[in-house]
């Protein structure tokens, strides 16, 4: 049991790096620690989307709205929400993510791109991925485009990201 307690925390170690704290510090069982966890990360996740759909999709707030109400009753949603608290917690960093992957961006969207990008990892192997391949799909379009000083900031963003996967991955 305990060998596997170990391989869940190091396959994603940020849901645990907040619990564990959680548990210590309020002394509650950890079940009900979960059970308030889940509803702020579904609200974390559909307030991410809301700012998504307002800021990249230029949607109006009312239409947002709409689309976030319309997203957080579709079924997939209410299902991931219900025991995929990492899986959930990395969707929010992405979606806040999203943004700044097609912005000019000066060092401390950089910096706030690249902590996206780890906490995402963190939260997660399938968000990692996720967000790691759209760094990369950005990447190549970049080296297509022929425009190399984009290419070294490119990977200057995604490195700790990278790096953090490759730990959590091969560890």
């Amino acid at each position: 049991r305990l060998i596997m307690i170990l391989i869940s925390a190091i396959s994603a170690p940020l849901m645990y790096m907040i619990s564990v704290p959680l548990y210590g510090l309020l002394k509650a069982d950890p079940v009900w620690i979960f059970k308030v966890m889940g509803p702020l990360l579904y609200g974390s996740m559909f307030w991410a989307l809301f700012r998504f759909l307002g800021s990249e999709l230029g949607w109006s707030g009312r239409l947002s709205l709409g689309g976030v109400l319309v997203g957080s009753l579709y079924f997939v949603c209410l299902r991931v929400s219900w025991d995929m608290y990492r899986l959930m917690m990395g969707l929010v960093f992405i979606l806040l993510a999203l943004p700044l992957l097609s912005h000019e961006m000066g060092p401390r969207k950089q910096a706030l791109l690249s902590s996206l990008i780890v906490l995402a990892v963190a939260s997660d192997q399938l968000t990692g991925v996720i967000i790691l391949v759209l760094l990369g799909a950005r990447v190549l379009a970049q080296t297509r485009r022929g425009q190399m000083n984009e290419l070294a900031k490119w990977v200057k963003i995604a490195t700790p990201g990278a790096t953090l996967f490759l730990l959590i991955v091969y560890a």
